[in-house]
């Protein structure tokens, strides 16, 4: 979707996703917003009661094209390894779509989710729904039927925001072939590390 397709309230929050994302919350003002998206700062109130509602919406948007993704695993029938895999690519392919997201997403747990709402959390309610079901499934080692969906989910999604940040990093700097291992794309090459380490560990 080109920015000319996107309708007003869409475009002011790419971009403020994209300004939150660079300088962080308390350093955005609404000043600044408006003026990187290119719209008075009505509009922008007529959209939004205020910088911390937008923000919020920012978040709330990105969880919610994630749960897109993630939607359709929840109710499989996958085995356990396909729908682990189904998982962590679903993660990555979000995840490239938003760039800003990863920054974003570091910056507030910097902040220890500080400007999150009682709302955003039940946003990750689908990320645990599917980690729940792949430990709760027979051909887990016995050894991690017990372990914490949140412990998996920062194994897979703190080594998925780490290694595209590092991506970013690489590419700024023009030096993308140091992550680049042979001929694969590295995030489809990371893709089947994760998976093979996580899933070698807990599946029998």
């Amino acid at each position: 979707m080109t920015n000319e397709s996107l309708s007003t309230r869409e475009r002011i929050l790419l971009k403020s996703e994209e300004e939150f994302a660079k300088y962080g919350y308390d350093s955005v003002s609404m000043n600044s917003l408006v003026e990187a998206i290119g719209v008075n700062k009505a509009t922008v109130y007529y959209h939004f009661k205020n910088k911390r509602e937008l923000y919020h919406q920012v978040f709330h948007n990105i969880l919610e094209e994630i749960n897109t993704e993630l939607e359709v695993l929840i109710d499989s029938d996958l085995d356990t390894k396909t729908l682990l895999r189904s998982y962590i690519d679903a993660i990555f392919s979000t995840i490239t779509k938003r760039a800003s997201s990863i920054p974003l997403f570091f910056r507030e747990m910097a902040n220890c989710g500080g400007n999150f709402d009682n709302d955003t959390m039940p946003c990750f309610d689908n990320d645990i729904l599917i980690l729940k079901k792949i430990l709760a499934r027979g051909d887990v080692k016995d050894k991690y039927k017990e372990i914490s969906p949140y412990a998996l989910l920062a194994i897979i999604q703190g080594t998925i925001k780490t290694f595209t940040l590092m991506i970013q990093i690489e590419s700024k700097f023009e030096k993308l072939e140091s992550l680049l291992m042979e001929d694969k794309n590295p995030k489809e090459e990371m893709a089947d590390i994760i998976f093979n380490i996580v899933s070698d560990a807990i599946i029998k």
